[in-house]
């Protein structure tokens, strides 16, 4: 499934692939070459996992990432090189992994996740 993710302001981030089975989550976005602009994988994180380490291992390109909480508020973010790992300090619902740059997102932005 994909969404369209937003700004509540209505600007669009990106369109966004849900990964919310453990194999989705797993293979993420190892062994891509690249992920074109305005693309990203939106990551549905289990309520165990809610702190869950991400890692971009087999990956070829840095990414941005961004938790995204309960009330679809960005929470932080950080932009991880390939062969690295980061876990974030407040736990979330989603975190959505986009090309280094590639996307007008802050922390304390709110977003809307639209089906497509």
């Amino acid at each position: 499934m994909y969404y369209e993710i937003r700004k509540v302001s209505g600007e669009r981030v990106c369109r966004a692939r849900l990964a919310d089975t453990f194999v989705s989550r797993a293979i993420g976005l190892m062994f891509r070459a690249n992920l074109p602009e305005g693309e990203g994988l939106l990551i549905k994180l289990p309520d165990y996992a809610r702190r869950g380490t991400i890692h971009s291992f087999f990956m070829r390109f840095p990414i941005d990432l961004f938790f995204i909480g309960a009330e679809l508020q960005v929470l932080e973010s950080t932009t991880l090189k390939p062969w690295r790992w980061y876990t974030p300090h407040n736990p979330c619902d989603y975190v959505l992994e986009v090309r280094a740059g590639s996307v007008n997102l802050r922390p304390g932005d709110r977003v809307e996740l639209v089906p497509l």
